[in-house]
């Protein structure tokens, strides 16, 4: 089953490269790290995505030489990539330092073809296409991910997964396995199609930020009050689709982008939001189901607070951050290589690293200065790209730093999780909206009464 999933996504790819970038939110639900393609001694693993990857960087290959296109590739500005080929760069560097050369190899592979290729070719085909195409895509987007929400709620409900358990009965390893906390101390946990309630909870969290911008999309721009309405109307539903994962750092990714939202909005916005705070929070609290989960949120903080999630606290973080540290001055500037910190969790010999629950640990294990370089202009440059769109309305603009700080927020407090491919992904398509806007809005710049609408 595990090839008739693949077979289906090469199909589509053999038969349209667009077509198959356009379903690409679809392909990171149904494909999973866990769901194995080959598990063989004598080859590394290779999942179902990663295989799907490579196979479309070499169909790009040869559509670009068939079609004799590669002289306008040569031709196209890379620039807003730039963040990308300086994280790119650090993890080469590691790799040239490091004494794991096939491990290291195969890390930057990866980092390649599944984080940047898929933005890419996105970018690539779809940048000249007008805002109408990319609401489009963010509303399927959006819809997929609620499907998500929804099949992960009936789950819940009906106790049986019926994805998860495909996933189990074929090949699985203890590398990379589902993990469905079924009747542990935090109740049941939703997990959809995905493999860890963190990572759904993300993936649920990113589908609320692209919920956010279509309430503004509707609401400032296009003054569409039935399809603001709708969207208001379905994000409440994903802010209950993450509760039932019962996880906290995804409410911490979307929590932290909110009040960064709120600080863009208009005092009007503002007053209505505190209020509805003051109305609302009160009712709520007194809903048992919210209550713990807010509760259970407060305990990362204080321990005295609510019950004990048995969760990684802010002490445990911080146990964890100087174990790294001192793995970090044996090398500090290249790091101990890749998969460093996967070998000393699982050899056990370091009992207060726990699981390195931070992509901080693990840079700081793995990559030394050169990762802690690499990452932080990988994020800055995605935050520089928004800051450089000077004719699109800010409250969109602010939307996205909410999100790239949101998530920033979230692999800190958790890592990446296997976020990081829709991460990217749909900030490509956030920022290339806000590209087209922006276009759209040059005409009017010369015109004192617009430039109110979008400064």
């Amino acid at each position: 089953m595990n090839f008739f999933i693949f077979a289906i996504f090469l199909l589509v790819m053999i038969y349209s490269i667009k077509l198959f970038l356009l379903l690409f939110p679809l392909f990171m639900v149904l494909s999973p790290k866990a769901l194995l393609l080959i598990q063989t001694s004598s080859l590394p693993l290779l999942s179902v995505s990663n295989a799907i990857m490579i196979v479309l960087l070499i169909l790009f290959l040869m559509h670009l030489i068939i079609t004799n296109q590669w002289k306008y590739f040569i031709k196209y500005d890379l620039k807003i990539f730039t963040g990308f080929f300086f994280l790119l760069l650090s993890y080469i560097l590691v790799l040239l330092y490091s004494s794991s050369t096939f491990v290291g190899i195969h890390t930057v592979l990866i980092m390649f073809l599944a984080i940047l290729l898929p933005a890419f070719l996105y970018s690539y085909y779809f940048q000249q296409k007008d805002i109408s195409f990319h609401i489009k895509e963010i509303k399927l987007t959006f819809i997929i991910l609620f499907i998500l929400g929804i099949y992960a709620s009936i789950s819940i409900a009906l106790e049986s997964n019926i994805y998860v358990d495909f996933i189990e009965a074929g090949l699985h390893t203890d590398r990379m396995h589902v993990s469905r906390y079924t009747g542990d101390w935090r109740g049941e946990r939703a997990i959809g199609t995905l493999t860890h309630p963190i990572t759904y909870g993300a993936f649920i969290g990113i589908g609320f930020f692209a919920s956010l911008f279509l309430i503004i999309y509707y609401s400032s721009i296009m003054k569409n009050p039935k399809m603001t309405f709708l969207f208001v109307f379905l994000s409440l539903f994903m802010i209950f689709f993450i509760f039932i994962s019962n996880s906290r750092t995804p409410l911490i990714f979307v929590l932290t982008g909110i009040t960064i939202i709120f600080f863009y909005s208009n005092v009007k916005i503002k007053i209505y939001v505190i209020l509805a705070i003051l109305l609302l929070l009160p009712i709520i609290m007194q809903i048992d189901f919210f209550n713990q989960k807010i509760l259970g949120l407060l305990n990362i903080f204080n321990s005295d607070i609510g019950e004990d999630q048995r969760g990684s606290s802010i002490s445990m973080r911080l146990s964890q951050l100087s174990v790294s540290y001192d793995y970090f001055i044996n090398s500090p500037i290249f790091g101990n290589g890749f998969q460093s910190t996967r070998n000393i969790v699982a050899s056990g010999i370091e009992p207060d690293l726990y699981n390195a629950e931070s992509i901080i640990y693990k840079i700081l294990i793995d990559m030394g200065i050169v990762g802690i370089l690499g990452y932080s202009i990988f994020f800055t440059w995605f935050y520089f790209l928004i800051y450089k769109l000077k004719y699109v309305y800010k409250p969109l603009k602010g939307l996205v730093y909410a999100y790239i700080s949101g998530y920033i927020i979230y692999i800190m407090g958790t890592g990446v999780m296997d976020t990081m491919q829709m991460f990217v992904f749909v900030f490509y398509l956030f920022y290339l909206t806000l590209k087209s806007l922006e276009n759209d809005n040059r005409q009017y710049i010369i015109k004192p009464s617009s430039k109110k609408t979008y400064e």
